[in-house]
Formats: structure tokens, C-alpha cells, sequence
């Protein structure tokens, strides 16, 4: 079973679109607040801090569920790439699985969910009360200690977090990989930010280039 691992979200939307975040926060009038944690993010993506639960209650915190949804369609129907659909219809006849891996919300991608062009998404959801957005909603493993395992063989065993950062992603694949029985041999990942640097660790190739990221 071959899977690939998309963790690229410019390879989803037009050259030149603003990152998610900073659309939401625009929306909600907190783009001053966004951009002050986005500075401290870029300086320090590397070594972190992450940022990504301050970013989100700041852009996300707070709203409405419909807000939530109408905001992701919007920038989901403004932004996206015009050949995205063509594109993972070729990967489809090449790869048995094919997640997304994002920082962004997973509703960003509904409707390649709905078409059927992906078999997952794996991104930020956040909790819910009586219809308003709160927080980050934590990753739950089933296998944590079988992944524990294999973040200490690629020395990354002080990184396990239940948070939906790039670690927290990486956690999930190695726990995908061991619900199918996939090995490191059969995984490609697509996609060279920092990232997405976490998961090359646990495949055997890496399309740098793919569609020209």
C-alpha cells in the first residue's frame, strides 16, 4: 500500500494568497494581533516556539461555528488553485492513500473530502460549546507508545505532544503507518517548509519540487 503525504498547503491555492490566519483575523479585526505572533513565528519557526494555539485564539476564538464554516468556505472558493482537482486526480492512480497534513483548520479542505480526491485531512479542529469556537482540540493516538518508539529512533522523543503542530502531525502519520501496515519504504511526502521537515524522518522520498513548491 503506498501512501502519499501531502504537507504543502501553497500547493493548494493560487500564488500570492495570504495565509490563512491572517485572512481569518482580517475578518475579525484582529490582523495587528495576528501579525505581531506571524513576526515571532517566522524569526523562530526553527526552534519555536510554535505559536499555533496563540494564533488560533486570536484568529478563531470565540466566533460562531457557522462564522467558522462560512470563513473557510470563503477563503476555500476565493483561493484555491484552479488545477488542484486534476492534479490529485493523476495521484489517485498512483497512490492508495493520500492525506493532507496542515496546521490549517481541516475544514479549510472539505470539499476534497466531499469530491473524493483525498481519504483524509489532518489539521486543526478546535472545541465547541453551545455553538462558539474555543480552543485547539488535542490529537488523540492510539498506539502512543509504539510512537513514543519511533520518535526515539529518529531522536525527536522530546517533541511527542498531543498538540497539532508539525510534531503533532508527524505523530499522526507514524500512527497511520502502523494502523495500515505501511513502511517507511511505501510512504512519499510532498512538501520542503519546516513543517513538514519532521515527516521526511519516516519516508523514502520527498517530491521537493512537486508541482513546483
Amino acid at each position: 500500500m503506498k501512501l502519499l503525504a501531502i504537507h504543502a498547503n501553497k500547493l493548494f491555492f493560487q500564488p500570492h494568497s495570504p495565509k490563512v490566519y491572517s485572512f481569518f483575523s482580517e475578518k475579525r479585526g484582529k490582523k495587528e494581533a495576528f501579525d505581531s505572533l506571524d513576526n515571532m513565528y517566522e524569526t523562530k519557526k526553527v526552534t519555536g516556539p510554535l505559536l499555533l494555539s496563540d494564533v488560533c485564539n486570536i484568529t478563531m476564538k470565540g466566533i460562531t461555528k457557522e462564522q467558522y464554516v462560512t470563513y473557510c468556505e470563503e477563503y476555500w472558493n476565493q483561493y484555491k488553485s484552479n488545477n488542484i482537482e486534476k492534479e490529485l486526480k493523476k495521484l489517485k492512480q498512483e497512490f492508495d492513500l493520500i492525506y493532507i497534513f496542515t496546521s490549517y483548520p481541516a475544514m479549510i479542505y472539505a470539499e476534497l473530502i466531499k469530491e473524493e480526491l483525498v481519504d483524509n485531512v489532518f489539521g486543526v479542529h478546535f472545541q465547541e460549546k453551545d455553538g462558539i469556537i474555543g480552543g485547539l482540540k488535542n490529537i488523540t493516538l492510539k498506539n502512543e507508545d509504539k510512537i513514543k518508539e519511533e520518535l526515539k529512533k529518529i531522536s525527536l522523543s522530546d517533541k511527542f505532544t498531543v498538540e497539532p503542530n508539525r510534531y503533532g502531525l508527524l505523530e499522526i502519520l507514524i500512527e497511520e503507518m502502523i494502523t495500515n501496515n505501511i513502511k517507511k519504504e511505501d510512504v512519499v511526502v510532498i512538501g520542503k517548509g519546516v513543517t513538514a521537515l519532521p515527516m521526511h524522518n519516516v519516508s523514502s522520498k520527498q517530491y521537493e519540487n512537486f508541482f513546483g513548491i
